[in-house]
């Protein structure tokens, strides 16, 4: 999502649930990873990275 217009900014390519939480990844055409609670239903980090994100994955033992 576009934080100033509201509007989708480009398909959502890979997700992953977070192995012990209720957290779980996206990456897309935007050229952002964004961790999400499902507790609270909302973003709560956000990343740039430097290419459209096709795939994410959780480390077995990842810390949120």
């Amino acid at each position: 999502m576009d934080p100033k217009t509201g509007r989708d900014s480009g398909d959502v390519w890979g997700l992953a649930m977070h192995p012990t939480q209720p957290l779980f990844v996206t990456v897309g055409e935007d050229c952002t990873l964004r961790v999400w609670s499902l507790k609270e239903r909302r973003m709560i980090r956000m990343a740039r990275i430097p290419s459209k994100g096709r795939s994410v994955a959780w480390h077995p033992k990842a810390q949120p």
